[in-house]
């Protein structure tokens, strides 16, 4: 349950910051939950989402870990940079709310920028820590 409320208040926050669209062409459509199977670039996935409970009563939350990858063929890695200083800034701006109630703080976000193997593509590999009520 808490990785599904960890998701909607992730994805929900990335697509309704302004300024995050404004780096993707105003396409909240680029901002997704897993894989895409197709999608222009730039674009954001939430690629992983690992949980554990704090103290072992589902009621009390859980302890999460995610993973967020930022992709653009833009000649530098200036574009998937302003794009993970953004989503960071959104993610640890204040706890995040779901529809029904539940809550996110994301605690730490650490971001690792490369070059992939096509030598056109970069990447941008924000991983967190987060607590889910």
């Amino acid at each position: 349950m808490s990785q599904s409320i960890f998701r909607d208040a992730v994805i929900t926050a990335l697509r309704t910051d302004t300024a995050l669209l404004a780096l993707m062409d105003n396409d909240e459509g680029r901002i997704v939950d897993g894989a895409p199977a197709f999608i222009h670039l730039p674009y954001l996935s939430l690629s992983q989402v690992q949980s554990q409970s704090l103290t072992g009563n589902p009621a009390d939350g859980d302890r999460v870990r995610f993973t967020i990858e930022a992709y653009s063929r833009a000649l530098t890695r200036s574009d998937v940079a302003a794009l993970g200083a953004r989503v960071t800034d959104v993610l640890t701006a204040g706890a995040l709310t779901t529809g029904s109630g539940g809550q996110v703080l994301v605690l730490a976000v650490t971001q690792e920028i490369s070059l992939q193997r096509d030598r056109r593509t970069w990447r941008a590999r924000l991983a967190g820590r987060a607590v889910v009520e």
